[in-house]
C-alpha cells in the first residue's frame, strides 16, 4: 500500500523487486490485445508509480508500466509509449518470461 498524496485513497505498486540496492516497481496490466485501453486508469497507476519513485532516494527507484498483449489499436500504443515517456517509467510488453528478460536488461543499462 501506498499514498501518493493524489489519490483520495491509498493505491498500491502491483510488484516491487530488489536487486542490488536498486528497486524495481511494477505496474502490471494484463489485458486483451483487442480490449479498449482504459487511459485514465493507466495514468492514475502511472502518477502513483511517479510519486513513488520521487518519495524514495533519488536513483534507487527504476518504475516500470508492463502490460502482456500490445494493443491492436496503434493510437493506444503511442499514447501509452508518450505517456510513460513525459513520466521517465519504463514501458515493456510481453509475456512474463519475456518481461523478465526486458527487466534484466533495463537494469544493466540504468
Amino acid at each position: 500500500r501506498f499514498n501518493d498524496g493524489v489519490k483520495t485513497a491509498e493505491t498500491d505498486i502491483d510488484v516491487l523487486l530488489e536487486k542490488g540496492g536498486k528497486v524495481i516497481a511494477i505496474e502490471a496490466k494484463d489485458y486483451a490485445a483487442t480490449t479498449p485501453i482504459p487511459m485514465d486508469s493507466f495514468r492514475a497507476d502511472m502518477v502513483s508509480l511517479t510519486q513513488y519513485a520521487k518519495s524514495q532516494p533519488q536513483g534507487r527507484i527504476l518504475p516500470i508500466f508492463t502490460i502482456t498483449n500490445r494493443p491492436l489499436d496503434a493510437n493506444a500504443w503511442r499514447t501509452l509509449q508518450l505517456e510513460t515517456k513525459r513520466r521517465e517509467i519504463q514501458l515493456i510488453e510481453g509475456s512474463p518470461p519475456s518481461q523478465i528478460e526486458q527487466i534484466k536488461m533495463l537494469l544493466r543499462i540504468k
